[in-house]
């Protein structure tokens, strides 16, 4: 599977945030070809019994981050 096409990695909005105090937070980013770019703290697949191939990582997204997108989704749907 090809790789997505980021025209410039500026061009991205936020979409989906949680509150943290400092630092980063796990967030959800939307580029402006329609790819969804994930921050988040990193696993180790074979904690999980996942096999994920040598160029993709696998990363913890909290359930808050993603009912947060939904709601998002809901509010512009």
């Amino acid at each position: 599977m090809p790789e997505p096409e980021i025209r410039h990695p500026r061009e991205v909005t936020t979409i989906a945030t949680l509150a943290c105090n400092g630092g980063t937070c796990p967030t959800i980013y939307r580029a402006v070809d329609g790819t969804y770019l994930v921050q988040g703290p990193s696993v180790d697949p074979a904690a999980f019994g996942i096999v994920v191939p040598a160029e993709e990582s696998l990363v913890a997204v909290p359930e808050a981050l993603v009912a947060q997108l939904l709601e998002v989704g809901r509010q512009a749907g």
